[in-house]
């Protein structure tokens, strides 16, 4: 470990700086002193003196290193001006990498910087060299992998969800977790589809607009297959497929307010929510002046339109219902009631499903009218029975026919039930009560693109059919790792980045700075795809916004703890210009309407929440309408069954979701303090992990003044967010966290 005792007892940092700039032939090295490091000998010629300034964005969750210039005079460099070696000579140093070194007097030196060597410039007596800060994520676009006819092999990321339904077994096609594979082209009568990676589960989906579901096709190969330097997804041209479709909404002009929820349920996304639909008749309602008695409510609701042929097509209804009855009658007089679910598409109603009972009263007998008989007491009294109809689902038949092609626009059906007395004086209904409850409403089509029909009139319509699709789209799987965790599923957020900087810009397997901790706290899952080229460090920064962290290539993986501990501890001897604030106001974020769950084939998110900070909004007399931040995350998903969803007011552990984590940064007033560092041990370690920096957690004792205005400093923990290095001098600059 370097002994500063020496540095420390003297007024001012005796500090070099070492520049090593690379080339394609023989490589220079610079400085602002003759010395020479490691047998190496550097050329004391740097005139200026510049500066490296070092960023963090909160707000964006990104890090930013500035370009610096370096000026030198035209010498003598083995044998000839350097200005000829430099440029236009046998060795070739533009985009080359520089690296810098600090050297605090005679110790070890430590890398501070690397740069690009971008531009080359001179007047008459000095040549300045301008130095780009240098990402090995620069100048990458993803994806890479082209088919012949340069459509991109789509990235994705994620764990996703196929549809089952099936043309031998329709069912509701609900998940939307899917993502877009580009149609390559149609070949030998099939669709192409391009795949992410060598997957099964991966069916084809359609997706069907003018209903938002995603429908699998019922020929589709499971698995993908090798297309050239990618893989691919086939399945029959015709798109032959079949489901169940429920109503966009309901009608509200018919008898839906007989539904205890007004009908809500009869068209929701659950088939075990329902609606509810009661009804009772006193006594003497149906007597020896009444023996006929009906109960019949309607109800409507909107359906989308189908594309491609109609093949079939099928209304469907999911219900039970409970009857309790109560007459009074003789021995051996019947009653008898029927129950029906009836539908209007054919363009009268017709019935789906008809149960009809017919109950004998006796002495003896099962309280069960499905069996037959109601008990009486005795004699000409009161008998009682009850009517159980398990839950099921009932299939209209097919009405293809009916609909030419063009399907309805509306789901009509009667509930229906009837009751009849026989005509034996005395007999009386003094008691009934329905509870009738609808789960499902839907209808059930197949269709297809008639590609081998004989009709030469639909010729046309299928060719535009086929020219028009351009995406179909995936529930496989998502990439696994680029052999940095023993190729396992990644599924969250920083996962997907760390995996972005293996695979395409070459990260070592080895774990980065800060990943440990980054792992441990987050469990933020996420979903991402890409099918047309963007830049690789737009797409990290992305990740980074989503994933409530900084990847800095100097210092790795930077984020807020839910409990933070300071690398660094620093006092009033070891600074000087400090200078205590707050942050600005105008960095307050207290409310977010926040918009993430991307939809797979539109522009647009499938969930959205409102989240504020109401105690920081009355605190600090925030008006209803302003400080409000409109955020759309496009690989952010959470998980309603866990922890780590967007909740409307935050939780206690900063990293639990998105909103949590930003409100603790930015939902209050933080404290900020800006300082000089004039103690060289702080200058330079060998031990870079030590090496004061951006993301650094500091804290402060024996401090003057005493108090961040309210606030004690030992109280708090604060994270550097800008950091200045110049020779024989550090700034910085850093912020509360904790």
């Amino acid at each position: 470990m370097p002994n500063f005792g020496t540095e420390i007892q003297k007024h001012h940092i005796e500090e070099n700086w070492l520049f090593h700039f690379a080339s394609s032939g023989t490589d220079l090295y610079l400085s602002f002193a003759d010395v020479t490091d490691s047998s190496q000998f550097y050329h004391g010629v740097v005139l200026n003196n510049p500066s490296i300034r070092e960023s963090l964005n909160l707000e964006r969750s990104t890090a930013k290193t500035s370009n610096i210039s370096v000026s030198i005079p035209d010498f003598n460099y083995d044998g000839s001006l350097i200005s000829q070696t430099l440029l236009f000579g046998s060795a070739y140093f533009l985009n080359q990498v520089v690296t810098i070194y600090s050297k605090i007097s005679g110790q070890t030196k430590v890398q501070i910087g690397v740069f690009r060597l971008t531009d080359i410039t001179r007047n008459v007596s000095t040549i300045t060299l301008s130095l780009t800060a240098h990402l090995p994520t620069d100048n990458i676009t993803i994806p890479q992998a082209k088919t012949i006819r340069n459509n991109y092999f789509p990235v994705a990321y994620g764990d996703y969800t196929s549809n089952t339904s099936t043309v031998s077994s329709p069912a509701f096609c609900n998940s939307k977790d899917l993502y877009p594979t580009p149609v390559e082209r149609v070949e030998n009568s099939s669709f192409i589809a391009l795949q992410t990676k060598d997957s099964s589960g991966g069916k084809c989906h359609f997706y069907d607009k003018s209903a938002d579901i995603f429908i699998p096709l019922d020929d589709v190969n499971n698995d993908s297959v090798a297309w050239g330097s990618g893989f691919a997804n086939k399945t029959d041209i015709d798109l032959h497929r079949s489901y169940r479709l429920r109503p966009n909404s309901i009608i509200a002009t018919d008898q839906y307010a007989d539904y205890d929820d007004n009908g809500a349920n009869t068209v929701d996304d659950s088939d075990t929510t329902k609606s509810t639909l009661t009804y009772t008749l006193s006594q003497g309602t149906l007597s020896n002046s009444n023996r006929v008695f009906s109960l019949s409510r309607a109800f409507n609701a909107a359906i989308p339109q189908v594309q491609h042929e109609i093949q079939e097509y099928k209304t469907g209804f999911t219900f039970d219902f409970t009857l309790n009855v109560e007459a009074i009658a003789s021995n051996n007089h019947t009653i008898q009631i029927g129950v029906a679910v009836s539908d209007f598409t054919t363009g009268s109603y017709a019935d789906v499903k008809a149960f009809n009972y017919v109950a004998t009263f006796g002495s003896t007998g099962q309280f069960d009218l499905v069996s037959g008989n109601l008990s009486l007491t005795s004699g000409d009294q009161t008998g009682n029975g009850i009517i159980s109809q398990a839950k099921g689902t009932y299939l209209s038949s097919d009405f293809k026919t009916n609909v030419d092609g063009l399907t309805t626009d509306q789901i009509k059906y009667k509930v229906v039930v009837a009751l009849i007395l026989t005509d034996v004086s005395g007999n009386q209904i003094t008691d009934f009560d329905l509870s009738f409850k609808m789960y499902d409403t839907f209808v059930q089509p197949v269709l297809k693109i008639p590609v081998r029909d004989d009709d030469i009139a639909k010729h046309n319509s299928v060719s535009e059919s086929i020219a028009s699709i351009e995406t179909l789209y995936s529930g496989s799987n998502g990439l696994v790792d680029n052999g940095w965790n023993s190729n396992s599923a990644i599924t969250e957020i920083h996962e997907i980045h760390r995996d972005l900087l293996s695979r395409f810009a070459g990260l070592s397997n080895s774990d980065p700075s800060g990943w440990s901790n980054l792992n441990s706290d987050k469990d933020w899952r996420g979903r991402y795809w890409l099918t047309e080229p963007v830049s690789l460090v737009k797409v990290l920064e992305k990740l980074q916004f989503e994933g409530g962290f900084i990847y800095s290539h100097n210092r790795g993986y930077i984020h807020i703890r839910d409990s933070e501990s300071a690398d660094i501890e620093l006092t009033k001897n070891d600074l000087a210009d400090i200078e205590i604030s707050h942050t600005p106001f105008s960095e307050l974020k207290t409310k977010y309407n926040i918009n993430y769950r991307k939809h797979p084939a539109e522009n647009r998110y499938l969930t959205s929440v409102t989240s504020s900070n109401d105690t920081t909004r009355t605190n600090y007399n925030i008006a209803s309408a302003e400080n409000i931040t409109e955020v759309n995350l496009d690989a952010y998903v959470g998980d309603t069954s866990s922890d780590n969803d967007i909740p409307t007011t935050a939780t206690s552990g900063n990293n639990d979701d998105w909103f949590s984590y930003y409100n603790n940064i930015f939902g209050s007033v933080k404290a900020m303090i800006s300082a000089t560092i004039v103690n060289p041990k702080f200058y330079n370690h060998e031990d870079n992990n030590d090496l004061l920096g951006i993301g650094s957690k500091i804290s402060f004792s024996d401090m003057h003044p005493e108090k961040i205005f309210g606030k004690d400093f030992d109280d708090l923990i604060f994270i550097i967010t800008e950091f200045t290095r110049s020779v024989g001098k550090i700034k910085f600059k850093a912020r509360e966290i904790a």
